[in-house]
């Protein structure tokens, strides 16, 4: 998720370190814009967060977006 208020993505962070590991919040400015980023993992190919995401993250309704670093 990205939030504009850092609060959101921590509640957010707090939630999923629980089930994931390796959660991450990072900040990013976009447009003039700050927002607060929660990722989860890091994968070594783009198909492979793929997966991951449709596997876990879909069953629990959330929605993903693959970013390539």
């Amino acid at each position: 998720g990205a939030f504009s208020t850092l609060l959101n993505a921590k509640k957010l962070f707090l939630a999923m370190e629980k089930i994931y590991n390796n959660v991450s919040i990072k900040k990013e400015t976009v447009r003039g814009t700050v927002y607060h980023k929660v990722r989860i993992e890091t994968f070594s190919t783009r198909d492979e967060a793929r997966r991951y995401g449709e596997k876990y993250l879909r069953e629990m309704d959330i929605k993903f977006t693959v970013v390539v670093q």
